[in-house]
């Protein structure tokens, strides 16, 4: 096999990128310099070993990249369950995850990086020159460029001042309303601004409009948001310690080699990592995820239509999880393959979904599923009766997984209450809530799926032609699939799973069943807007009412207290982490268990790592409780609400053999007030911490 020079010395200049990252320095920005560059090179080859010369380098390096990322993830998931999480492991993974560019003729790598880097340069350079030109660019023209960047610029300043270590239940309780006023100005400059064709401005605009909108957990909590991220930064803690989590496990594995590698590297800390990982990953991969799909089947050369992902709440994408990595993960896989379904596009989405997968399963099987329907062409070349047995298959696949988990099937007399409060909409706002209020709630619970499926059906039955209806066929079934199975799991109780969470996964699978139909949502609107039928007055209505409900989404998303609804959890505060610590030392190493709430719990978690446990009905349970279940949870609820401290607090130390438990409320409990004098009376020992939170020893 021929190689030539210039390929020759690129295959050594990777080799010694990847050398530079093994060997430890204290030049920390240069390791992150030369992984950038290994991800720059291995993606380009990546994109060509797919692609060849058919799509511009943009588009090579993107989806490269991407694919990159993927089989790095399949394959430092795989080492870990053989090996561990070492450095040397992540790194040979990531090498191994090269070798097909290296390897492969086509694909061999060859020295263009300089040439990329000054082309980039000086197409960004240009468009700057444009972009602040006043002689070249009318004044209006660069005010729309600069003025959405300023003002989201301004609102992450916002969000970032108004961060706190305390308890709160929404991050809007420090911003007021002009806080969403400027958020609507920006979102309607950014639709003027991107009514022309696509550039890396107008790109860099829109993406960090995205970043803003799912940045507002990230910044305002600053110990942290929900109880699952502080179990998964504390797992990604102690493997970037120790190279191994015991009992090792398939779950959430891709996320954590990914944090692992990206602290090894950068030697930044695994909460700031794991915190901005989502944030970042979705304001990449969602724009030009959608730019791809509507630039590829020609229904748009603008990037307005990225903005429709904002269009409605979406809570499950404000914080990261394993979960809302594999649901981008798949968002991808989707807009990827239906923009253009080619061999390439196929066995890209393949390698996606299984990197979602490792990352998942929850998301990866119907990724895997709905690869498995677009990759073999099953509509067109399959028997209908091996398509039956397969989509039956596809059917139980999700119910299978839960059965195996729970040991449990369905409860058919739970379906029709379960699906009801699943698929609940309606208009129900209280009369004294001010018309603002009215809006965004009858958006959330009516305006919002009216839309969304009328769109959908106009898609289908009016601007799809014969030809296209084959390709939205995949998307149709995989949706069904995913509502019905959306039902089912409500039937299903989960042991594991707190009371008012047993409907998380049914949820789960609700979002990702819309989230197949969200490609016909966009076609459909960009055809309906580029209908020459329509008044000027009348797509002036629906521009203000699309920045009115992008507005309303972004408050929706997060947790809110307002005359409406007033979401449950409070955030986890400094005073919780005090109080962990309170209580270990004043344990003296004597064994304990305590009783608290959720958000001391997380705390704990981050404080103890697991390790501290007791043995309960014969089995290892973490000492505080945890909102996933377990027995200690009713002992706290017997605590606050049936007020006979003395008796649960001896039954407790009879069934787990501690000699103390310690009981702790928090100052924003419901009768905390009535509680305090009487807990503080039965108890030996009363402690405060910080006037927010009381710990009572028994």
């Amino acid at each position: 096999m021929e190689i030539s020079i210039k390929k020759l010395i690129g295959l050594f200049v990777i080799f010694g990128l990847f050398s530079a990252l093994v060997t430890k320095t204290d030049f920390i920005t240069l390791r992150t310099i030369v992984l950038i560059l290994i991800f720059w090179m291995i993606g380009s080859r990546y994109g060509t070993l797919f692609f060849g010369k058919k799509l511009s380098k943009g588009w090579r390096l993107f989806w490269g990249t991407t694919a990159y990322t993927a089989v790095y993830i399949i394959a430092s998931t795989a080492a870990y369950l053989i090996a561990d999480a070492s450095a040397p492991v992540l790194l040979f993974a990531l090498f191994v995850a090269a070798l097909p560019t290296i390897l492969v003729r086509k694909a061999t790598p060859h020295l263009d990086l300089i040439d990329d880097l000054h082309k980039a340069q000086r197409v960004i350079f240009e468009e700057l020159k444009t972009t602040l030109n006043f002689e070249r660019s009318s004044c209006l023209a660069s005010l729309l460029a600069l003025l959405p960047i300023a003002i989201d610029i301004a609102l992450l300043n916002k969000l970032h001042f108004a961060g706190t270590n305390l308890s709160i239940i929404s991050p809007w309780v420090f911003v007021t309303e002009n806080f969403f006023v400027l958020f609507a100005v920006s979102t309607a400059l950014l639709l003027i601004y991107t009514a022309r064709r696509a550039t890396a401005i107008r790109f860099f605009a829109i993406m960090l409009h995205v970043l803003l909108f799912f940045s507002a957990a990230t910044l305002v909590y600053q110990v942290g948001f929900g109880f699952d991220g502080f179990i998964h930064r504390t797992a990604e803690t102690i493997i970037t310690e120790q190279s191994i989590l015991e009992p090792k496990t398939p779950y959430y594995i891709g996320q954590y080699m990914t944090v692992g590698l990206l602290h090894y590297v950068t030697e930044a800390g695994v909460d700031t990592l794991d915190r901005w990982l989502l944030p970042i990953v979705l304001s990449i991969l969602i724009p030009l995820s959608i730019f791809w799909f509507t630039s590829r089947k020609k229904l748009t050369s603008t990037l307005q239509p990225i903005l429709l992902a904002l269009l409605f709440p979406l809570p499950l994408l404000i914080a990261t999880t394993p979960q809302a990595i594999a649901l981008i993960l798949l968002a991808t896989i989707i807009f990827l393959t239906h923009g253009e379904s080619t061999s390439a596009t196929r066995l890209i989405g393949l390698i996606l979904a299984l990197s979602a997968f490792a990352i998942h399963p929850l998301a990866g099987i119907p990724a895997i599923l709905y690869m498995i329907y677009t990759y073999t062409d099953t509509l067109r070349r399959t028997p209908r009766i091996s398509f039956a047995f397969y989509t039956l298959g596809a059917i139980l696949a999700l119910p299978a997984a839960a059965y195996i988990q729970t040991h449990s099937l369905p409860d058919l007399n739970l379906l029709v209450t379960g699906a009801k409060s699943l698929f609940h909409f309606g208009l129900l706002t209280p009369p004294d809530s001010t018309a603002i209020l009215q809006f965004v709630y009858g958006y959330k619970y009516l305006f919002a799926p009216i839309l969304f499926l009328m769109f959908v059906g106009l898609e289908i039955f009016h601007f799809n032609r014969v030809s296209k209806k084959r390709q939205a066929w995949p998307l149709l079934l995989m949706s069904g699939i995913l509502l019905f199975n959306a039902a089912l799991y409500t039937a299903i109780e989960f042991p594991f799973v707190i009371s008012y969470e047993q409907n998380g996964y049914s949820e789960r699978l609700l979002f990702m069943a819309l989230l197949f139909l969200f490609p016909l949502f966009v076609s459909s609107v960009v055809h309906v807007f580029q209908s020459k039928k329509l008044s000027l007055i009348f797509r002036l209505a629906l521009v203000m009412f699309t920045i009115s409900a992008i507005s309303s989404s972004f408050y929706l998303s997060y947790p809110r207290l307002d005359r409406i609804e007033r979401s449950k959890a409070y955030s986890t505060s400094i005073a919780d982490i005090q109080t962990v610590a309170r209580i270990k030392t004043h344990a003296n190493k004597k064994p304990y268990v305590v009783l608290s709430n959720q958000s001391v719990s997380a705390a704990a978690i981050a404080a103890h790592r697991f390790a501290s446990t007791v043995q309960i009905d014969g089995h290892e349970q973490f000492i505080y409780p945890v909102p996933t279940g377990g027995p200690l949870y009713p002992y706290y609820l017997k605590m606050v609400y049936d007020g006979d401290y003395v008796k649960t607090a001896n039954d407790l130390k009879e069934k787990t053999g501690v000699e103390r438990v310690y009981f702790v409320l928090n100052n924003y409990w419901t009768a905390s007030k009535d509680i305090v004098p009487l807990a503080t009376e039965a108890a030996e020992e009363a402690i405060k911490v910080q006037d927010s939170n009381w710990i009572f020893v028994f």
